[in-house]
Formats: structure tokens, C-alpha cells, sequence
């Protein structure tokens, strides 16, 4: 087998649009020298995973360090490549902005998780600067569910917001709370022996 049957079969398995002489080209400016076609093979899906951003499946892949695990610890890495266009198509649900407003109205402009207010943090900037939250994700309610604003919303700052929908389904309020209640005490116990050599 040779190198531009290895890169087909990784192109293929990638379902990736790049064609065999394309990846080549760009396994040979970034180096790739294969010591056999199984290595071959390897440093092409980790070269490829890595240089045009895809997921690789095969989790034995992943772990094991080929070309390019460890480029971004090098001085010498400029960057990776960004800015390509491509077309995206979603299911998108329709918010109503007056539901946001009224949620703003009643809960006002804090986050109901860590207690940011962007107001006070970034002045005139940051004046009335908040996300809300669906306490029931809109992806589960039927089309014309009757959102109550008060009641099925909160308002929460981005990360807080992000943090919540690492986790399918989101994580509730309270929950976050709770995991930054326990993260700020591991980091205090943590720091406490620290603290005590200093003395």
C-alpha cells in the first residue's frame, strides 16, 4: 500500500472533502515522515484531525502520540488555520424577545447563579448586559408552548450559561450553585496547606 492509498482510506473514513493529492501536499509541508504505512496511516488521520479540525472516533487514535499531539507546546507554532466559510444548516427555535424583557423585569440584571452584575462591574458598558435561560429547553416544548417569563426563565451571565449547557439535559440553577459551592471549598482546602507553610 502505498502513501496515496493510506490517504484516501483516512480521507474516506474521515468522510472528509479534501482529496488524496491535497492531503498529501499538506502532510509533506508540515514534515510527515512515516517509519511504515500503519505509521503512515496514523500521522495522516492525527495530521488531518488536527489541521482541517475533524473528530476522530477511534479513541486508540487519539491516545496515541503521533505528529502533531504536541504541536501547540512548541515555540515554533505559528497558529492553525481559521476563517473557511461553510454552510450550516439547524433547527433554529424562535424566541419572542418580550419574554426576555419581562424575565429582566422581574428578576432584573444579575445572574441568579454567581451574582454578576455587569453594571457594576463594567459601569455604563455593561448596563443591562445579561443572558436568560430557559429553565425547560425549548428544544423539548411543542410549537406555541405559552412561555411564562417569571416562571420558566432566569437570567444567568454567559459563563454561568455555558456552564449549564455542558450537560444534556442543561444543568439546573441550583445545581450550578451547588457545583461552584463545592469548587470554591476544594480550592480553599486546597490552598490551606499552602498557606500555613508560608506562616
Amino acid at each position: 500500500m502505498r502513501l496515496t492509498h493510506v490517504a484516501r482510506k483516512v480521507l474516506q473514513q474521515a468522510g472528509h472533502p479534501l482529496n488524496t493529492r491535497e492531503i498529501l501536499e499538506i502532510a509533506n509541508k508540515q514534515g510527515l515522515v512515516p517509519t511504515d504505512l500503519a505509521d503512515a496511516e496514523a500521522k495522516m488521520a492525527r495530521l488531518l484531525a488536527r489541521y482541517v479540525r475533524l473528530k476522530i472516533t477511534d479513541i486508540e487514535l487519539l491516545r496515541t502520540d503521533v505528529w502533531g499531539l504536541r504541536c501547540y507546546e512548541s515555540p515554533d507554532v505559528i497558529g492553525w488555520p481559521e476563517g473557511a466559510k461553510t454552510t450550516v444548516k439547524v433547527n433554529r427555535f424562535e424566541r419572542d424577545n418580550r419574554n426576555r424583557i419581562a424575565c429582566l423585569n422581574r428578576h432584573g440584571c444579575v445572574c441568579c447563579v454567581c451574582g454578576v452584575d455587569f453594571g457594576s462591574e463594567y459601569g455604563e458598558l455593561g448596563e443591562g448586559f445579561i443572558e436568560v435561560h430557559h429553565l425547560t429547553p425549548l428544544s423539548q416544548v411543542k410549537e406555541g408552548y405559552q412561555v411564562n417569563p417569571v416562571v420558566d426563565m432566569v437570567p444567568v451571565c454567559p459563563n454561568c450559561h455555558n456552564m449549564m449547557h455542558r450537560r444534556n439535559p442543561p444543568i439546573s440553577p441550583e445545581q450550578l450553585r451547588r457545583i461552584r459551592k463545592s469548587a470554591a471549598s476544594q480550592a480553599r482546602q486546597a490552598a490551606k496547606p499552602e498557606q500555613m507553610s508560608m506562616l
